[in-house]
């Protein structure tokens, strides 16, 4: 029983560990910038005149790869009808149920419609379009003031129990023209239609996730007046830049010279990193305890049961078996013990591993991690530990006589 305790004991925790590396891993390699800058006021004509100060600064630094400046709260949301043609025929059964579940079917006029509510149309700035890597179209400022132009960024993302995932709902392609509803600056509910000059695929900086289930759009600030949305907010900014400490140093003064709140995410994830290593420490710590006081006890366990049965193994040497044979017959045994073990220790361990993979999996989507690494040192070492505590008796006891051994009683 220790053994199995052990054996799950091990596998689980690694499990756990290698569980939390991975969720920080994907964590900090989807992070898109390295840092934040966020107004403190609401007073919004002040924020938006501080962020083009802000910006000019930063086109001065050759060390900026991006910028986007915007408010999560001022998306503006879309109410889109999506046709029955224009939904990407490539979806798999589940993805199929999954958007017929969210986007209910309805019929206007000759066109069956599918309603979708969660569409946001946003508004981050030249530098961060400018980026965006297009795989269709192209996306001219011009062009799209005249005919409000947007970019379609074609990932949506999901979750069910236990699961999460990027989808392609729609086969929208670059020239369609797509009628919204929205929200306008008077409170007024508008409608107005889109051209989608270009397609990507790409997060803009400061997006973590693509949108949860809904289209996601953008387009130039100039756009926006076209539609009556005159208040735009750009209350925060999310930079992408290289990590010199120069220019952390000067973003970090304008922060300080605007009264606005600075965030590096660098220093974040390393600090995360730091309190990760302790936690290593300290769990691997304990299961180095852990193993060393069930190895002990093991070794005690086959040590005792080898000497409890002198008489008898000394009888089954007597009556003829070689001492490769008898060697052999007590390996076997030990070797037994040590599967059974393994047969019930890694089976439990790997079902935590899972647990805590299912348990992570509802705050940041990764396939399933097992520590195949953890398994593997598990059957390496049940071996070993079996073979030297069965060796160890079994030396001691091939060295003493038989006859005294036969004599002896039972203990």
């Amino acid at each position: 029983m220790s053994l199995i305790m052990s054996i799950v004991i091990f596998i689980s925790f690694s499990g756990f560990m290698k569980v939390m590396l991975t969720a920080q891993r994907i964590r900090s390699s989807e992070m898109n910038y390295n840092l934040e800058l966020s107004a403190i006021t609401d007073d919004d004509k002040n924020n938006n005149e501080i962020t083009k100060d802000i910006i000019k600064e930063l086109d001065k630094l050759n060390t900026i790869k991006n910028y986007a400046s915007y408010d999560w709260q001022n998306n503006l949301n879309l109410a889109i009808n999506i046709k029955e043609e224009n939904i990407n025929k490539n979806l798999k059964e589940e993805e199929k149920e999954l958007f017929n579940n969210n986007f209910p079917k309805e019929k206007i006029g000759n066109n069956i419609v599918h309603k979708s509510n969660n569409n946001t149309l946003r508004f981050p700035g030249d530098k961060a379009i400018s980026n965006i890597k297009l795989v269709d179209g192209s996306f001219e400022k011009d062009e799209a003031m005249k005919e409000n132009g947007v970019i379609l960024i074609n990932k949506t993302y999901y979750e069910q129990p236990g699961k999460r995932g990027e989808v392609t709902l729609t086969n929208y392609k670059v020239g369609d023209v797509i009628e919204a509803e929205f929200v306008d600056s008077d409170g007024n509910t508008s409608k107005d239609k889109f051209k989608i000059m270009a397609i990507s695929d790409e997060k803009i900086v400061g997006d973590i996730t693509h949108n949860y289930l809904g289209l996601s759009f953008l387009t130039y600030d100039e756009v926006a007046k076209n539609l009556g949305i005159n208040d735009l907010n750009k209350n925060h900014m999310y930079i992408d830049c290289e990590n010199d400490e120069s220019t952390i140093k000067v973003i970090q003064d304008l922060a300080e010279k605007y009264n606005w709140n600075f965030m590096n995410e660098i220093e974040i994830v390393e600090d995360m990193n730091q309190s990760y290593f302790v936690i290593q420490i300290f769990v691997y710590g304990f299961i180095a305890v852990i193993s060393l006081v069930s190895v002990t006890n093991i070794v005690n366990t086959i040590s005792t049961n080898i000497n409890l049965r002198k008489r008898e193994l000394a009888i089954i040497k007597s009556i003829g078996v070689t001492p490769q044979g008898f060697n052999r017959m007590i390996y076997l045994e030990s070797i037994l013990y040590g599967v059974i073990s393994l047969l019930f220790g890694i089976p439990l361990g790997v079902i935590l591993s899972m647990v805590m993979n299912r348990t992570m999996a509802n705050v940041i989507s990764f396939n399933l991690v097992l520590p195949w690494e953890a398994i593997l040192i598990s059957v390496v070492a049940v071996f070993i530990i079996t073979f030297v505590s069965a060796y160890i008796p079994m030396k001691k006891l091939n060295k003493e006589n038989i006859i005294d051994n036969i004599r002896q009683e039972s203990i």
